[in-house]
């Protein structure tokens, strides 16, 4: 900003330099306030019939209002000039200063003309309107955190869950595996699980036997040459077990990012493939390999998702396409630099 210096002397003043002075403070006043939209700055206490003096802002002007009567409420504040015109050196009248200040209407205006509308029980300040700003902020940030969140709480379940489904893989395994024992498998080897195979180095060499029925006391073994080898430890590897689908439940028309019904195969080293399809409804199309969803119109649409690893990892979700609507909290609609915001 331009600040005016006076050294030793007499120093040659002009009107541009003083209009330069008046015009700084003043320029720091309408932009601070114009960002907290048209409000009350102070003063403006209405009561049955009158409303007391007080600063407003207006269209971006910092702008006084003269204590009125009112005849009745609402009432409608708009900008206006008064010119104050003098004699100038050569003898003709012209305007000296502009003087304005906030006018009282009984009707809304019309058309482009901005205006502060005062209600009999007040009207929100640039303290309130300032105060709507930082809370809509932060609970912007606190629903971002809440999807952070989510999001965070949904890969730790999801890992846990593909641990779960290793540890069971695993065991799967350990229960089918091959195993050493000291003697030919007879009628009370029960203890052994159906497809068991084990394995007894006799005089002949190493001999497998399967066990067939594991009945208390008349368990069935005959001997086999199959075992656990490495194709079937590699088959476990790359059957998809476990699917974490990611998808927004509820998509507002005036949504604009584009949206995916995606989702995620574990283990890690399965067969990765997800096939969608439409079952119910037409508010959306998916595309069956992507997840790229396009919305056409209002409603519910369900879908079927399942692996094309595993066809019995099979789930199916709602999606619905909603009209927007004004963020609420607590019945209040919540606003940003003067405009509500929709979701």
């Amino acid at each position: 900003m331009k600040r005016h210096v006076q050294y030793q002397g007499i120093r040659k003043w002009s009107g541009d330099d003083l209009l330069e002075l008046q015009s700084e403070p003043l320029r720091v006043l309408d932009n601070f306030f114009a960002q907290w939209g048209n409000c009350v700055i102070c003063g403006c206490v209405p009561s049955d019939n009158a409303i007391s003096a007080g600063l407003v802002s207006i269209g971006g002007l910092t702008l006084p209002l003269a204590a009125s009567a009112v005849a009745s409420w609402p009432i409608y504040l708009v900008a206006a000039e008064t010119h104050i015109q003098r004699d100038y050196a050569d003898d003709v009248v012209r305007d000296i200063a502009v003087s304005r200040y906030a006018k009282i209407q009984t009707s809304q205006p019309s058309g482009s003309v901005s205006f502060l509308k005062i209600e009999r029980n007040g009207n929100h300040g640039f303290l309130e309107n300032m105060h709507a700003a930082w809370l809509t902020t932060l609970l912007r940030n606190v629903v971002t955190l809440q999807g952070d969140s989510s999001r965070h709480n949904g890969q730790i379940s999801t890992l846990q869950e593909a641990d779960t489904a290793k540890g069971r893989r695993i065991t799967a395994l350990e229960d089918v595996r091959t195993v050493e024992i000291d003697h030919v498998p007879t009628q009370y080897d029960d203890n052994y699980a159906i497809g068991q195979e084990v394995w007894h180095l006799g005089a002949n060499g190493k001999t497998f036997y399967r066990c067939y029925d594991n009945s208390p006391g008349f368990a069935v073994w005959h001997e086999s040459e199959n075992s656990v080898n490495s194709d079937t430890l590699a088959l476990y590897q790359r059957t998809p077990t476990l699917m974490h689908l990611k998808y927004l439940p509820e998509i507002s028309t005036k949504n604009k990012v584009q949206q995916y019904l995606a989702g995620v195969l574990l283990p890690v080293s399965c067969t990765k493939g997800i096939i969608r399809q439409r079952n119910e409804g037409d508010s959306l199309k998916v595309h069956p390999t992507t997840g790229k969803l396009t919305l056409q119109h209002t409603g519910t649409t369900s879908f079927y998702v399942y692996a094309t690893g595993n066809t019995e990892l099979t789930e199916e979700v709602q999606i619905t396409v909603r009209t927007p609507r004004f963020l609420k909290v607590n019945g209040v609609i919540m606003k940003a630099n003067g405009k509500p915001i929709i979701v």
